[in-house]
């Protein structure tokens, strides 16, 4: 943990609402940076409060009284949303102590001390342990079998724990999200993801056979990415029968590079990298090859407006596939068939994967 100095806070973080903790955006799930620190903070005998922005105003009254402000940020959309929060946090209540915690709080954790925060705390992560998150869905399907879940694994850990798909499946698993990214050996070694293309497809088959929905998430625009790498993610995801496991968005996302990213030691890295946005937690880089920027302002649009126009992702993604191809001064693809609107579609977040 990292933090500014200050004055200790006392035994006043034992009144009610002396303790409020703040989650910005958990990608439509329930904050669980909310739900597991309130539970401990609980049992250890605080009343602390919560509020969820992603579902909530921001609550002045609770802010106010609040001497200790915990805003969690495990990714990037919650991390520039929690600077805002911890803004206005610090206009209504100057005295209160504020602390980031999670992921995006410790990679940023001199930006964040500098400007808005008394302290950072990052957090593990304890998917790497099959065996305890096997034991709590084991448990929580034997109170509750009606349950469903889902989970984020690597493809790298898809394959080393092959063993225990079938049993997720039994359990209530009915989706799963892993950050295949490229197709592409070449960028995938470059940010030194640990899987290749074979095991993509492997990963796919594994998940598959334990009757569980794979909905690969992809970073489409890197600076080693080429045009070809692009139209054979969209091959790929078309062949494979992944249009509606894969959020439009997808098509669109382009690679982050945060301060304290390896990626800013890298020798492949350097020649595209520009400057530091401080304010927005990134570096800008640019692409070689003028086209992939081009096409990534002209796919950004499209399913910004089709995201409005709550379009069916379906023709969303053969729109893209288009843009795509004339890009590449290739004539379009036939498009496949049409995808009925009334289809079963596989289970999914109500909101899509942003990071």
């Amino acid at each position: 943990m990292k933090q500014r100095i200050h004055e200790p806070l006392g035994e006043t973080l034992q009144d009610p609402g002396a303790i409020l903790l703040v989650s910005c955006y958990e990608l439509g799930h329930q904050p669980l940076g909310l739900a597991s620190p309130l539970g401990f903070l609980e049992r250890a005998g605080f009343t602390p409060e919560a509020l969820d922005i992603g579902v909530e105003r921001f609550d002045r009254e609770k802010t106010a009284r609040a001497r200790f402000v915990g805003i969690s940020v495990p990714m990037h959309t919650a991390l520039r949303l929690g600077v805002r929060v911890a803004e206005e946090v610090r206009r209504t209540n100057p005295g209160c102590h504020i602390c980031f915690y999670g992921l995006y709080a410790s990679l940023n954790a001199d930006y964040l001390l500098g400007h808005v925060a008394d302290s950072v705390i990052g957090d593990p992560d304890f998917l790497n342990g099959p065996g305890y998150s096997l034991a709590i869905v084991c448990s929580v399907h034997q109170e509750f079998p009606e349950i469903t879940f889902d989970f984020t694994a690597t493809v790298e850990h898809i394959l080393e724990r092959r063993a225990i798909f079938l049993e997720l499946g039994a359990l209530g698993c009915v989706f799963m999200v892993s950050a295949v990214e490229s197709l592409s050996d070449a960028v995938l070694a470059n940010p030194e993801k640990g899987h290749t293309r074979a095991d993509v497809y492997e990963a796919l088959r594994i998940v598959r056979d334990a009757a569980i929905a794979f909905r690969p998430t992809w970073v489409a625009f890197t600076p080693w990415t080429t045009l070809d790498d692009y139209l054979e993610i969209l091959d790929f995801v078309e062949t494979e029968g992944l249009i509606d496991h894969v959020d439009p968005v997808q098509c669109s996302i382009r690679l982050l590079v945060p301060p304290g990213s390896a990626l800013l030691k890298s020798q492949a890295m350097r020649p595209h990298l520009g400057p530091l946005v401080p304010e927005a937690f990134y570096y800008k880089w640019t692409h070689p090859d003028p086209r992939m920027d081009e096409l990534h302002r002209a796919v950004s649009a499209a399913v910004e407006q089709a995201a409005r126009a709550a379009e069916d992702p379906s023709a969303t993604f053969y729109r893209v596939s288009e843009r795509a191809e004339t890009a590449a001064g290739r004539p379009p693809r036939p498009v496949g068939p049409v995808l009925r609107p009334e289809r079963a579609r596989p289970p999914r977040l109500t909101e899509a994967w942003f990071c």
